[in-house]
C-alpha cells in the first residue's frame, strides 16, 4: 500500500465491548505519532482492510478477532507529486466549539447537591 515497506494491523477480540474501539484508535494514533518521532511517516487507509478475510488469513488473524484498522508505516517520497500537496487548515475556533468550560460543568454539577 503506497509502497509502504511495512503494514500494521489493528485487532479486537470480537466479544469486546464496543467502546473498545475507541482506545484502539487512541492506540493507533499514538502509534503514528512515536513513527513520526523517529522520521517514519504513517497512513492509516480503508484500502488496507478492505479485504479482511484475505488479510486475517495471510497474516494468520484467529476468527476470534476482527480487524479494526490498517496503517502503512514508511518514508516518503518526495518526488511523488501527492507528497506535495498541502490544504489550508481552519482555526481550531472555527470547527471545534466548546460551549460549557469543563470546570464549570462539574463545579455546577456538584452544587446540585
Amino acid at each position: 500500500m503506497f509502497n509502504a515497506p511495512a503494514l500494521v494491523y489493528l485487532t479486537l477480540s470480537k466479544n469486546t465491548s464496543a467502546w473498545s474501539i475507541y482506545d484502539l484508535g487512541v492506540f493507533g494514533q499514538t502509534l503514528m505519532l512515536a513513527a513520526t518521532a523517529r522520521k517514519i511517516d504513517s497512513i492509516p487507509a480503508c484500502e488496507i482492510v478492505k479485504y479482511p478475510s484475505v488479510v486475517k488469513n495471510i497474516m494468520q488473524i484467529p476468527d476470534d478477532k476482527q480487524l479494526i484498522m490498517g496503517i502503512a508505516l514508511g518514508y516518503r517520497n518526495q518526488a511523488t507529486k501527492i507528497n506535495g500537496f498541502y490544504t489550508e487548515r481552519s482555526e481550531v475556533d472555527k470547527f471545534l466549539m466548546t460551549p460549557i468550560h469543563p470546570v464549570t460543568l462539574v463545579m455546577g454539577w456538584i452544587g446540585h447537591y
